[in-house]
């Protein structure tokens, strides 16, 4: 350790520029990669490893650069949607109405305006601060396309503008973003969906339906809060999808654990894996272009043996070199 680093440690200095770049670079991690990307990127390990490939091999260094440019970069987009949501959480938002039949009558359920709903307690005000970000970006999000946002019972909604009908949506962090599939427009159900509640500015249901779909959304909320502490704001979208691809809607935990029946999901003959093929194939291939890098290595290593697996070009770390079976002359 240099001077400057023992002196920006002890007790009174003040921080060198060094550290506190890093103590931001770490907030940033922590707010866009959650707790599992601050411990991988304190490791001691891990980072004499980033410092060693940065070193020894361009493509890494300009990796390295640039990744610390994307968390840089995302986290100032999440700090602004924590402020957009702030203030939404300060000012009345118009609560949501609900339109459902009463014999041959239709009523119309409205209240005036109020304040953005969030669960009381403890875990009501953390849930809101751990997902404020996500969701402030998502009010910034729908508002620039030019949806309108209402309070409901359990989330914010953002619903598209009349004379589009209300349709079913997504719970992003605590926004419930309203879309209205092809199908709903002649009123059929969504597939693989015999019954359909909706939930938003619009709702043909009734006030218990909305309710109880509301609480399934809520549940939502709580699987974001606990994702982002976990992995960041990616993580459930991304686990979400993962989990989509091989027990689709209501075989999905994610959905099962909101419950099945407040959130208007059919009970499938079984809960077994029922494979999307065509998303599975499309996201092996994306994964595959994505390691394509190490998979060269590997083949090298199979011909080559252990002396091939610490072995690269000049300038180049062993996963970046190239060819394929046996290193580039190049």
């Amino acid at each position: 350790m240099d001077e400057g680093s023992r002196a920006g440690t002890r007790p009174g200095a003040r921080l060198s520029p060094q550290w506190v770049l890093h103590l931001l670079l770490g907030a940033a991690v922590l707010l866009c990669l959650g707790v599992a990307g601050l411990v991988l990127w304190l490791l001691p390990f891990a980072r004499r490893r980033r410092r060693e490939r940065a070193a020894s091999c361009t493509v890494c260094h300009r990796h390295q650069r640039a990744g610390v440019v994307a968390v840089a970069g995302f986290a100032v987009l999440l700090l602004l949607g924590a402020a957009v949501r702030t203030q939404a959480a300060a000012g009345p938002l118009d609560q949501c109405s609900t339109r459902f039949t009463s014999g041959a009558e239709e009523v119309v359920a409205e209240e005036g305006p109020g304040r953005p709903p969030s669960s009381s307690g403890w875990w009501g005000r953390t849930r809101s601060a751990v997902t404020a970000p996500t969701s402030g970006v998502m009010l910034m999000a729908t508002g620039a396309l030019g949806m309108s946002h209402c309070s409901g019972s359990a989330v914010l909604v953002a619903f598209p503008p009349p004379p589009a009908p209300g349709g079913g949506g997504s719970v992003i962090g605590d926004v419930f973003v309203s879309w209205v599939p092809e199908a709903d427009q002649a009123g059929s159900a969504l597939p693989g969906q015999e019954t359909y509640v909706q939930f938003g500015s619009d709702a043909t249901a009734h006030p218990e339906q909305v309710e109880a779909i509301g609480r399934h959304e809520s549940r939502h909320v709580d699987q974001w809060t606990i994702a982002t502490v976990a992995g960041g704001p990616m993580a459930l979208p991304v686990a979400y999808y993962l989990d989509s691809l091989v027990f689709p809607l209501s075989r999905n935990h994610f959905e099962r654990a909101a419950g099945l029946g407040d959130g208007g999901y059919d009970t499938p003959p079984d809960f077994g894996p029922d494979p999307l093929w065509g998303p599975v194939g499309i996201t092996a291939v994306v994964v595959l272009l994505l390691i394509r890098r190490r998979i060269r290595w590997a083949s090298r290593v199979l011909v080559g043996g252990r002396s091939a697996r610490d072995t690269g070009e000049e300038g180049r770390c062993p996963v970046h070199s190239r060819g394929w079976f046996r290193g580039s002359a190049h």
